[in-house]
């Protein structure tokens, strides 16, 4: 039988929990003789953040692709399908597509030209 169930620390009285809100969590439970188990995850459902090019938008110049991603961290980014890193500078004239992952599977797709 369940004797207390604890949320980053604090005590709940419910069996069951529906947290939604980004941030990282705890979650103990503890049964009538004393065994507790514990599991560790983070809610994140924010994109990861992308400057020096905007979704939409043609530049004449070179671009410096930055990228970044505060809650679960950055997986995978992709620019035509080829892997690449924060800080790519682009200056060839296409059209591009920059895909961006977070740990939490959350993407950020921008689409762009350079003339």
């Amino acid at each position: 039988l369940l004797n207390s169930v604890d949320v980053n620390g604090e005590k709940t009285t419910s069996n069951q929990l529906f947290l939604s809100t980004e941030g990282m969590y705890q979650v103990t439970a503890t049964d009538i003789n004393g065994n507790s188990s514990s599991i560790k995850f983070r809610i994140d459902t924010t994109k990861p953040s992308v400057s020096g090019v905007k979704d939409g938008k043609s530049y004449k110049n070179a671009c410096t692709i930055r990228f970044s991603d505060d809650g679960s961290g950055i997986k995978k980014a992709t620019l035509n399908g080829q892997t690449i890193r924060s800080g790519k500078k682009v200056s060839k004239k296409g059209t591009y597509k920059l895909v961006v992952t977070d740990q939490a599977g959350n993407k950020k797709t921008v689409t762009f030209k350079i003339k």
